[in-house]
């Protein structure tokens, strides 16, 4: 799945005309479910109706919590909240956490430290996780890259929020909301649009069970070892993920699992260091030529798939790998044809890729 364009919701949009919102070329839609604690006072008052539309027209959708929390039991309870609200519905996409100080609630009521704002994230979204659902963490650049830039949220997926021509967040997300005052028919006020990468829409989640996800004896993972792990640690070198100090040694450790959740960041799926046939599939996906040349003058892709090509060129021709293909990829491009006796244009065409890769 490429780029999508979609919205994000909530009662503040008031009642929404679903039919026209689809026919306006809209993809998807991150419907705001509430807020804080688990009180139906903070139940958002068009969630239900809002999902119920869109499944009647055929929009995936997925949904948010707005974070009041100002402590890892406040969290919990944030939980509580998401889960009663989830029980019974099938989201194509992923459970968002909001956590921003959009009304400077938390300013107010003391604001709690980097270190307590990422362990109430962690909180929230590894518990969702483990009832077995997809998630997000959304807040704006400027948050992820200060009070929310810890190691221990690398592990989850990114909806950020930064209004404006480009997204320059220097680590992987799957969405971007690039625009706070979007127009869209069907709704009456101004509307928060974004753009999705690489979601998978055709496989809605069943939660029935509130369970966690079971793992196959066939994935591979963390301890796994033979050949398909040697496999998998070639593609991963090729892809362009750092493999250094072990390589391609047939043994699924920390270096691999590590990789392996830096490409499932990348290319947005679920971020768990299991590769099993989705991540396998995107893996393929990347390796293969994917029928458009890059070059200079389309710089800048919003398609996700074409982000993570430009990047692996990057990485192959060992110049500062921003998914932008600008003045110095393309001199670095034409120093790699030229040690290569191809055609020294500085674009990327089949024959460029199957040499790199």
């Amino acid at each position: 799945m490429g780029t999508l364009k979609g919205i994000d919701v909530s009662a503040h949009n008031g009642k929404i005309n679903w039919d026209k919102v689809k026919a306006d070329g809209i993809q998807f839609a991150m419907i705001r479910m509430g807020f804080g604690g688990d009180l139906t006072s903070q139940d958002d008052t068009q969630f239900e109706y809002n999902v119920k539309e869109a499944e009647r027209v055929g929009i995936p959708w997925g949904t948010y919590l707005y974070s009041y929390a100002l402590n890892v039991e406040n969290a919990k309870s944030e939980v509580k909240h998401a889960l009663r609200l989830l029980k019974g519905k099938k989201p194509a996409l992923p459970i968002a956490f909001d956590m921003e100080d959009a009304d400077h609630y938390k300013e107010k009521h003391g604001m709690p430290s980097d270190a307590v704002l990422v362990d109430i994230c962690d909180t929230f979204l590894s518990e969702i996780q483990a009832a077995g659902y997809d998630v997000l963490l959304y807040a704006n650049k400027s948050w992820l890259t200060n009070q929310l830039n810890s190691s221990k949220l690398d592990k989850y997926n990114k909806w950020v929020a930064q209004w404006g021509d480009k997204c320059t967040y220097n680590k992987p997300f799957t969405i971007w909301q690039f625009d706070n005052s979007g127009t869209v028919k069907g709704i009456n006020t101004r509307v928060d649009m974004n753009y999705a990468y690489n979601l998978t829409l055709d496989k809605p989640i069943n939660n029935k069970t509130n369970q966690p996800k079971k793992e196959s004896n066939s994935l591979l993972k963390l301890g796994s070892k033979g050949d398909k792990v040697k496999s998998l640690q070639n593609k991963l070198i090729k892809i362009g993920e750092d493999l250094s100090k072990f390589g391609a040694d047939g043994d699924f450790g920390e270096e691999t699992d590590k990789a392996v959740k830096k490409f499932q960041s990348q290319v947005g799926i679920a971020v768990d260091g299991i590769v099993g046939p989705e991540t396998e599939k995107a893996m393929d996906k990347v390796l293969k030529f994917p029928g458009k040349n890059f070059e200079l003058k389309n710089p800048y892709m919003k398609d996700g798939s074409k982000q993570i090509s430009i990047w692996m060129i990057q990485r192959k021709v060992k110049v500062n790998a921003d998914s932008i293909f600008g003045p110095d990829t393309k001199k670095a491009v034409i120093k790699f044809q030229k040690n290569n006796k191809l055609s020294q244009d500085g674009i990327v065409g089949p024959k460029t890729w199957d040499k790199m890769f």
